[in-house]
């Protein structure tokens, strides 16, 4: 699959971050390594809100570990989480730090195709081998080794499931995680 010439702008990503994750379902993650191409249907997704989220990493204010979320809309934010690195992908503009986590893919190319292996951010992220050198990464530049490009069509509103966050300590009671209906690779969460 190359979708290289249809990676999402900016655009896409300037917006409110519930609004980003309900339109990243179905888009496709791309990640390019040596040893090939990683290509995984978007499945699930968080969103976290730029100001007043208790469970948003930028809740205390900008800091070293946080930076690349405070820059543009369509940046990469990687971060560390017990051992597991996960993805989110910054969401309105530089300086407003709202983010779309990157919760589950259903895998399309690269991987063998295995129940388990991309359900969850920490999974996903190991078998994408997406790890902290990535943190900051433009995800709209043509270049980057780590992006989303379209997809052939957008999920409806009707196939998309609404819920609480999960896997947090804090404002587990917002509606703000949105997964494909019925996937398979949409993660049981806890």
């Amino acid at each position: 699959m190359n979708c290289s010439k249809n990676i999402l702008s900016r655009d896409f990503y300037n917006d409110n971050p519930s609004k980003v994750a309900q339109a990243l379902l179905g888009k496709y993650l791309v990640r390019k390594t040596d040893v090939g191409t990683f290509v995984g249907k978007i499945v699930e997704t968080e969103a976290y809100l730029p100001f007043n989220d208790t469970a948003a990493h930028n809740f205390k204010g900008e800091t070293n570990r946080n930076r690349s979320l405070y820059k543009d809309a369509g940046h990469a934010y990687v971060h560390s989480m017990r051992q597991y690195c996960l993805l989110d992908v910054t969401t309105e503009g530089v300086g407003i730090p709202g983010s779309v986590l990157i919760r589950g893919l259903e895998p399309i190319e690269g991987l063998e195709v295995a129940e388990n292996i991309t359900n969850g951010p920490g999974k996903l992220c190991r078998a994408f081998n997406i790890t902290k050198e990535l943190d900051g990464v433009d995800m709209t530049n043509e270049q980057s080794n780590l992006f989303i490009c379209s997809s052939e069509k957008d999920i409806a509103p009707d196939l998309v499931d609404i819920s609480t966050r999960v896997g947090i300590s804090t404002a587990k009671e917002e509606p703000l995680r949105f997964s494909i209906k019925g996937n398979l690779h949409v993660s049981k969460g806890r």
